[in-house]
């Protein structure tokens, strides 16, 4: 374009001496060409120089920091959660080298992506054009800290699947527990286990509080926490709860009472005194419900038919295996093979000892699916308790060696 307009010029002046009609036209020529060759630069630049901001516009809103960098890492724009000044050097402290190999990496690629020092932030580069590449900073995730251990502390712990199945304890759980067992409930002498309650322990006798922590990989760790007798009957002292406008009365398991507030006296009648059985001071409450345990029959293989049977007809009730009245009614449902009844033989027997020491005289009724074992179940039971309280042996079933037609006892 320089030379058109220095041709043009001499035309116009005594420098040129020929004729100016060709002169003129190449120099018209020249800056015609001269000028779109200067629009054509320009226009690089400022698209250059725009295309970024085009870019970055979708990030304006953007909670996380975005930059707009050519491929050596400067910075053409950026949105304002990334700030006035700087560059990922703020979460990458080696910036430089991480450049250059997320830059070569998404130019191959089309996308890189690394994370901070401590794991806390992730920073990606997306190839954005031929000449730039756009950079986003995000938070990732917390970590999660890593569950406590109590494997080693005073306070006993048991780690439990959502089947309430025993995974690991430690020593001070054993010692509460008083032995080793396969499930919760099994530890309990008022099964099944309920989170945050106060509940037994079977063989220690020793009441607890359960306090269930965060889940932890489909795992719930449980710390029992003994209670002293104060904090079993309750926590409200005595003289705080008789004056009450409400009837209070607290029972023991097997009925008997052991406070009344003076509104309860009120209501129940001057005999309302400790040591007295609630089911002589309120009519109808002699009949005690019906205790039914089909846990045996659901304890051991499903395969044989009988038993496949008797889990559809039998309730799967929660059992509390507490006296309500002096006449309890008990009512269990074993299963056919004899190894998987044993321990709640043995369960039973001590709950029917015990009681039979604090005058209860139970009822209790011994089935199986097909009643074909329920005699040889019930002498075993009886067996077991006269073993811990005498009872005497059960006397020779009749017919109990025989079997009818039709698969019963004859």
């Amino acid at each position: 374009m320089l030379a058109g307009l220095c041709l043009f010029a001499s035309t116009l002046t005594t420098l040129w001496s020929g004729s100016i009609v060709v002169p003129i036209a190449i120099a018209v020529a020249l800056v015609v060409f001269g000028t779109y060759l200067l629009t054509l630069r320009a226009g690089l630049f400022t698209g250059a120089s725009r295309r970024p901001r085009g870019g970055i516009a979708f990030f304006e809103s953007d909670i996380a920091p975005v930059y707009v960098t050519d491929l050596g890492g400067r910075v053409l724009a950026r949105n304002p959660s990334a700030g006035p000044a700087g560059f990922i050097e703020r979460w990458l402290p080696d910036a430089g080298s991480v450049v250059y190999r997320m830059s070569r990496e998404a130019e191959t690629n089309g996308h890189a992506s690394e994370l901070s020092s401590d794991g806390r932030y992730s920073v990606s580069a997306w190839r954005s054009g031929p000449r730039a590449l756009l950079w986003r900073v995000e938070r990732t995730a917390p970590v999660a800290p890593p569950p406590p251990d109590f494997s080693h502390s005073a306070a006993p712990w048991f780690r439990i699947d959502d089947e309430n199945h025993i995974i690991s304890c430690n020593h001070a759980a054993r010692e509460l527990s008083g032995g080793e067992a396969e499930t919760l409930d099994a530890l309990l002498l008022d099964p099944p286990f309920q989170p945050g309650a106060i509940q037994v322990m079977e063989r220690s006798g020793r009441a607890v509080r359960s306090f269930p922590l965060d889940d932890a990989e489909g795992l719930r760790d449980v710390l029992m926490i003994p209670l002293e007798s104060t904090e079993v009957s309750g926590l409200a002292p005595d003289h705080f709860l008789e004056e009450l406008p409400v009837a209070l009365a607290r029972l023991r398991g097997d009925g008997v009472l052991t406070f009344a507030n003076r509104a309860a006296r009120a209501l129940l009648g001057a005999a309302a005194q400790p040591d007295k059985n609630i089911t002589e001071l309120i009519e109808g409450l002699g009949h005690g419900r019906v205790i039914m345990d089909t846990r045996p029959l659901r304890d051991g293989p499903s395969d044989h038919p009988d038993v496949l049977a008797a889990r559809h007809k039998k309730p799967d009730l929660p059992v509390r295996e507490i006296a309500s009245s002096r006449e309890p009614v008990v009512r269990v449902v074993f299963h056919p093979e004899p190894s998987v009844n044993a321990r709640w033989l043995d369960r039973w027997a001590r709950i029917l000892a015990t009681w039979l020491r604090e005058g209860i005289e139970p009822l209790v009724f011994v089935h199986s699916p097909s009643n074909r074992e329920s005699p040889g179940i019930a002498r075993d039971l009886l067996a077991r308790v006269d073993a811990l309280e005498p009872v005497g042996r059960m006397p020779a079933w009749a017919g109990e060696e025989g079997e009818s037609a039709s698969g019963q006892l004859a």
